[in-house]
């Protein structure tokens, strides 16, 4: 009697597993990685209800606009080539080209991660982490950023879009 009580048992752990055991639909509540990640030192410089919009879950024109501002971000992040031959139709993201305030780089390693895109009236908020270091000839870094949280606002324009201002705790 003692296994079939013990098999019983088991099969009604399994099956309160199953179902959901606290969850009213079955499903996995969403992450916010970067929204906790960053609540700490930035929410009060974004304010309360603008830095909520990272726990946002992006539609697909989102996540493609998104996508597409983060490689151009990218992009920016990682040219070490002069300042005439640099795409001048980055908009706001020209900041962090690096000719304004440093020498030339030989080399430069980037990455930049859509944390969310927020479809407004006339705008996009579009949420970046982004890591940039830049380096001399003889391999050492020169300057760079770690574990940056960026607001982009961007507008629609004849071509597509245009980063209008960028938001970033200093």
């Amino acid at each position: 009697m003692k296994p079939a009580l013990a098999c019983l048992l088991c099969l009604s752990v399994l099956l309160l597993l199953l179902c959901g055991c606290g969850s009213k639909t079955g499903e996995a509540a969403p992450t916010k990685p970067f929204y906790d990640k960053y609540k700490e030192a930035n929410e009060a410089y974004f304010g309360a209800e603008l830095y909520t919009e990272l726990q946002h879950s992006m539609t697909e024109e989102e996540k493609e606009l998104g996508e597409e501002v983060v490689q151009k971000m990218q992009s920016v992040l990682e040219y070490v080539g002069s300042e005439a031959e640099a795409d001048a139709d980055v908009g706001a993201l020209s900041r962090y080209y690096w000719f304004p305030y440093y020498e030339q780089p030989a080399k430069a390693e980037a990455s930049a991660t859509l944390a969310t895109c927020v479809k407004q009236e006339s705008e996009f908020h579009v949420w970046v982490e982004y890591t940039q270091v830049r380096y001399d000839e003889t391999g050492e870094s020169t300057n760079g950023s770690w574990d940056c949280l960026a607001l982009l606002i961007v507008s629609p324009d004849k071509e597509g879009w245009t980063v209008t201002e960028i938001r970033e705790h200093p």
